[in-house]
């Protein structure tokens, strides 16, 4: 920018309002005059592309990893003042409210996408009109015609201001301030003085002024207002040292007027003061400041100015010579958690953990599930436990990481290298087969083993399966796991909720709770300072971190937040000291020593200065802070622009230092957040591979995503590999519509390459996804291209699976009989080549058509069958399915026990496996089974499990919404039916086939039935009835016909309908009723009695009906009594009597037990439940009471008079 006409205008140098206030000045240079500056010192510009500090070695923007420079060069954006622009020093006029407002928020960013959406948010707020996006298309036209041509760049999903970072004077003015305050803590005060001055220079007036309602704008104006105040003091300390330069004092004294709350300008007044020999002055301003924080505040100052206070009464010698700011140490505070504190009220949990133990010394292994809300006390009590341990037994320590996707197995990567080499091995290698027994066998042979796994909540899936199988395993070892896990956010971690649902009942498993502290241990805590402990119990809640943060932090006055706290005590440490914590927390929660100390400016002693402070903790082998909540509070106090430049600097240390296995999660962590596109691909990519290695698909299926964004930067061959894994991962997790996309790319880039069988795969790869939601739309078309790209007189795996998906496409359109020969070839076919996987899958099909068809016996053998061949031949994702339709055959055949189990060993078989969609999909199936059972309080729990908790995808949400919406409608206790089945048309809108709208008319049917709305039962009905005919489909006919029938819409049974249904239709309701309740299905058993005339089987169906809660179905048998002139029951059932929580007689059980205080696992022994179905009632119990806890549900039901 060299050359601007405005190089002579006055800039400011105080602290006033708009940079108005008459306190010295000095010329403002433009940001290219100070980049060129740079460079004539031969120095590179300090600044990335987000406007951090650039780091010490390499090109942090994004531009020069792609190899691209912006567009237009000698461009000057100028927002710290009224917003100006200017191109080779010529101005710029940029007209118009809205195109000004919008360069300034591409402003933010330069140099990087800023999304149509957050423009539209940033232009309008909550009044966004009509067509919003049209409306933003016509500004950035406007905005372009008023700069010079490429300037404003379209990106993928929004736009670029193509100009380089140190064109925007906001962003050199953090840089200046990083690399003033550098030299500074270099204890060289004449450069930073003159670099802090000179980007002071920067400053014309209040940021963003004319941008009023803009909360973007107004929130960058604020924390750019703060920073200039922070170069303020490093520039006005740096004067203070400089030897031969009059102190400041005029300066300082309006510096306090404007800012009387900042300690700081205090501390520099008082040192100017003193250096100019005006010792009485110096007391008498930190009087002065004393007054002020009293009456404003009703606080005492900080102790850095207290220390002042008693430096200038002794008249210290260093007064003199040092650099006095609010850079002054704070004294060492001590260890983090001081002994009373990790014990306090700790005593039982202590005795357990110690009792176990014992056993595990003994030979009878066990393990602990250490559970409390978040900063409670958990890892100092496994602290202070391991402690205690002595020579008792072998210590180790693992952790799970808090990173955007978890490092898989990083527990068992912790302590891996105090173990037997062959589980280092394995790890490395990537097998998962054989590792969880070799862990298991290494631990045991080391002697008495504590492994204690800390902070599950953030445990990625191989993790949770690790710990799965050791609670199965351990019993007969001398090992003790001791696992911690915050309990207040299992909600949104719902695999550990389920993986601690599974392993409780085991007799090696217990619990031992954490619980807060008591009003009377944090008045003990408190007892040696002067906080009031009533007021510090009400503000922590007696959560252990925040009571002894608070208090840490001293004074009378306690922060409104515990990061306030946090960011007190930080700010206490020396400057140099509190770079380093900023470089520990942006490394991670622990920190390798060779890491952190070569992060830029980390040196031994400010490290140490960090531990004694209790900020950071060593525990060899690595740093750590000592709560997640202290990183969390440091990353929130540093600017986004220095964030992204200590990712940065973080991720080129770290891809240097020699590690196995590659620390390939965290490698893409920080890339992410430093912004580097091309790190994000390398690392990301290469973090996917390994999680799909060990058999983690949800972990890799978010990494590959990571990677999409930036697969242009890939060449093609890469990319169609990356959107081929792309595609299978998000297959797996049932996220049917991203798996769909990559492959459709995928197949884009393999057009006209001659390699026609990698697209035949991914065509197969979209019809299976599109089968999976029921889409019958583009199917036929997918599987006719893929057989025209195929030779079907060679046989190939391609070719085996393109038969199979016709095969399962004419199933799924219900063409049975035309399906089989299909896969029949694609069997043959499949044997041939040795293509198991496709084996497997048509053995099993082909054993759903013969069933459908009446040959039941060899239907159910050919699905077993094809089990047994996916196991045997380690078809992972193949037997996992196969599982379902064992299950399913099992069901169709009134085998509901034998499905119920299968069901439910597939799931486990699936969540072991990480398979989550097929997971999800069996889950779906059994909530229907259960219904049907007649297990309706455990139907309806799991289905809320499913749809509010786990939030599953379409494929699986249409089975729980019916029976939330049937159950309800039975029992006429829920006013949301019909918005539920609208839901559950809606999800299927896109689906023409039998097996999904066969689902929705039933459901729909049978709530127009329970209404007695006849007709419209028969409007939905027989249209797929009529269907299900023409298919020759058993299982159709017979569920569509029977409801069909009971609207008065059908005469007789057709040819082909299950005997069950039969006898209902020819009078046979006892029969068909014994039938069904032979097979466990207990509701469509009640109702084939309603269904006789018989006054003997209606009383029986009323009994059945009652006990299963079924209020609007015993008034139908009401209702029938009357009509054959029988006597009718009187008085109302218990379980339709009305409770103010609403809430069924199973769970009116449970919360009479919780209110005992009972845990899950008692009330399921109390009530002969399973742990699991005690959790889902749990569940349900705080969802209708709308509380968060077991506690507020049972005093809310006190209220209530539901409970006592």
């Amino acid at each position: 920018m060299g050359g601007s006409p405005r190089l002579g205008r006055g800039g400011d140098r105080s602290g006033g309002p708009g940079g108005c206030h008459p306190v010295g000045g000095t010329p403002r240079r433009s940001p290219r005059a100070l980049a060129a500056g740079w460079r004539a010192q031969g120095a590179a510009s300090p600044v990335c592309c987000n406007g951090a500090a650039r780091p010490e070695s390499g090109d942090f923007s994004p531009h020069a990893r792609v190899g691209r420079l912006p567009t237009v060069v000698g461009m000057e954006i100028w927002v710290l003042g009224t917003l100006e622009v200017s191109h080779d020093g010529r101005p710029v006029q940029v007209r118009g409210p809205l195109p000004r407002r919008l360069l300034a928020l591409l402003a933010l960013s330069p140099g990087r996408e800023v999304s149509a959406d957050t423009l539209v948010d940033g232009l309008w707020g909550q009044d966004a009109p009509p067509g919003a996006s049209a409306t933003l298309q016509s500004h950035v036209a406007r905005l372009r015609r008023d700069l010079p041509a490429d300037v404003v760049r379209t990106g993928r999903h929004g736009y670029v201001l193509d100009v380089a970072p140190d064109d925007v004077d906001a962003l050199l003015l953090q840089a200046e301030l990083a690399r003033g305050s550098a030299a500074l803590l270099d204890r060289r005060p004449e450069e930073a003085s003159e670099i802090l001055a000179a980007a002071l220079g920067l400053w014309r007036g209040t940021p963003y002024a004319e941008f009023a309602g803009c909360e973007p704008l107004e929130a960058e104006a604020e924390r750019l207002a703060a920073i200039r105040l922070d170069a303020l003091e490093r520039r006005i300390s740096a004067d203070l040292a400089r030897p031969g330069v009059a102190p400041p004092v005029a300066e300082l004294e309006a510096l306090v007027r404007w800012h009387p709350m900042r300690e700081s300008f205090w501390a520099l007044l008082m040192a100017a003061q003193y250096r100019a020999g005006r010792q009485g002055d110096a007391l008498a301003s930190y009087q002065r400041a004393r007054e002020t924080l009293a009456e404003e505040l009703g606080v005492d100052p900080g102790p850095a100015l207290q220390e002042l206070e008693r430096l200038i009464l002794a008249q210290d010698p260093s007064l003199e010579t040092i650099g006095i700011s609010t850079f002054l140490p704070a004294a060492p505070t001590g260890r983090a958690y001081p002994g009373p504190v990790a014990l306090l009220e700790r005593a039982d949990q202590l005795a357990a953990l110690t009792g176990l133990l014992d056993d595990a010394v003994a030979g009878d292994g066990r393990f602990v599930l250490v559970h409390g809300e978040a900063g409670v006390g958990k890892s100092a009590l496994a602290r202070a436990f391991s402690a205690s341990v002595g020579e008792r037994a072998r210590v180790l320590w693992g952790a799970c990481d808090p990173l955007s996707s978890p490092r898989p197995l990083g527990p068992l990567a912790d302590v891996a290298p105090h173990l037997d080499p062959v589980v280092g091995e394995r790890l490395g290698s990537g097998e998962r087969d054989g590792l969880f027994e070799a862990a298991l066998e290494a631990l045991d042979a080391a002697g008495p083993v504590v492994l204690v796994v800390e902070d599950l909540h953030w445990a990625d899936v191989a993790t949770l399966d690790l710990l799965r199988f050791l609670a199965r395993r351990v019993g007969g070892t001398d090992v003790l796991v001791v696992a911690t896990y915050r309990d207040d956010q299992l909600a949104a971690a719902d695999p550990l909720r389920v993986m601690v649902g599974d392993i409780s009942g085991l007799a090696t498993v217990s619990r031992v709770p954490v619980l807060p502290l008591s009003v009377q241990a944090v008045a003990t805590l408190a007892d040696e300072t002067e906080i009031d402990p009533e007021r510090l119990y009400r503000e922590t809640g007696g959560n252990a971190f925040f009571v002894t943060e608070l208090i840490a932090a001293g004074g009378d006055a306690l922060p409104p937040t515990v990061q306030d706290a946090v960011l007190a005590r930080v700010h206490r440490l020396s400057a140099q000291a509190r770079l380093s914590l900023e470089s520990a927390a942006v490394i991670g929660a622990r920190c390798e020593p060779s890491l952190l100390h070569g992060m830029p400016g980390v040196t031994a002693l400010t490290v140490d200065e960090c531990v004694d402070a209790g900020m950071l903790g060593f525990d060899a082998p690595t740093y750590g802070f000592r709560h997640e909540l202290i990183r969390q509070a440091v990353l929130s106090g540093i600017s986004p622009g220095r964030l992204g430049a200590l990712h940065w600097q973080v991720l080129e240390r770290l891809r240097d230092m020699p590690m196995s296995p590659a620390p390939y999660t965290r490698l893409a962590d920080h890339a992410v957040h430093s912004g580097d596109p091309a790190a994000i691909v390398e690392y990301a990519r290469a973090a996917g591979d390994a999680a799909a290695a060990l058999g983690s698909h949800r972990e890799a299926a978010y990494q590959y995503g990571q990677v999409m964004p930036y697969a242009d930067l890939l060449d093609v061959d890469d990319r169609i590999e990356l959107l081929a894994a792309r595609g299978r991962e998000c297959s797996i997790n049932d996220q049917h519509d991203e798996a769909i996309e990559a492959w459709t790319q995928q197949i884009e880039l393999l057009r006209g390459r001659g390699r026609d069988l990698e697209i035949v795969d991914a065509l197969i790869g979209i019809d299976y996804s599109l089968y999976t939601i029921g889409d019958a739309s583009r199917g036929g078309e997918l599987v006719d291209e893929a057989f025209a790209l195929l030779d079907e007189d060679v046989a190939t795996p391609q070719l085996a699976r393109a038969m199979q998906a016709r095969g399962r496409r004419l199933l799924l359109t219900a063409h049975l009989q035309e399906s089989l020969p299909w896969f029949e070839r694609a069997l043959e076919v499949a044997e041939q080549v040795g293509e198991h996987a496709v084996v497997a899958r048509a053995r099993g099909n082909g054993a759903i058509v013969r069933l459908l068809l009446g040959d039941e016996e060899r239907g159910r053998a050919e699905a077993r069958a094809a089990l047994d061949h996916a196991t045997a031949y380690g078809q992972v994702e193949m037997a996992s399915r196969l599982y379902q339709t064992v299950a399913g055959l099992d069901w169709l055949t009134l085998r509901h026990e034998d499905a119920l189990a299968t069901f439910e060993e597939g799931s486990r078989y699936s969540d072991d496996h990480d398979l989550n969609g097929d997971l999800l999909c069996a889950l779906a199936s059994t909530v229907t089974l259960k219904a049907e059972m007649g297990l309706w309080d455990e139907a309806v729990a799991e289905a809320h499990d499913l749809l509010y908790v786990r939030n599953t995808g379409r494929a699986s949400r249409i089975e729980p919404l019916s029976v939330l919406a049937l159950v309800g409608a039975r029992r006429g206790d829920r006013d949301d039916v019909w918005e539920l089945l609208d839901e559950m048309q809606a999800w299927i809108a896109k689906s023409q086939t039998l097996d999904y709208q066969g689902t929705v008319a039933m459901a729909r049917g049978e709530a127009h039935l329970l209404e007695g709305d006849d007709d419209a039962v028969a409007r939905l009905v027989l249209p797929w009835y009529e269907r299900a005919v023409e298919a020759g489909d058993r299982d159709w006919i017979a569920r569509l016909g029977l409801l069909a029938w009971r609207a008065g819409h059908l005469d007789g049974p057709p040819p082909g309908m299950r005997e069950p249904e039969v006898l209902c239709l020819t009078g046979e309701h006892r029969r068909a009723s014994d039938m069904w309740a032979a097979a466990g299905a207990r509701y469509p058993a009640a109702w084939a009695l309603l269904d006789s005339d018989d006054e003997v089987d209606i009383r029986e169906a009323r009994a059945r009906f009652d006990q299963l809660g079924a209020a609007v179905l015993v008034a139908r048998c009401d209702d029938k009594l009357r009509s054959i002139g029988a006597k009718v029951p009187r008085g109302a059932r218990a379980s339709t009597r009305a409770n103010p929580g609403g809430l069924t007689d199973r769970e009116l059980d449970v919360l009479a037990l919780l209110d005992e205080g009972l845990r899950n696992a008692e009330i399921a022994a109390r009530l002969h439940l399973s742990e699991k179905t005690v959790g889902h009632h749990v569940s349900a119990i705080l969802a209708k009471l709308g509380v968060a806890s077991r506690l507020e549900a049972v005093r809310r039901a006190r209220d209530l008079t539901a409970v006592g």
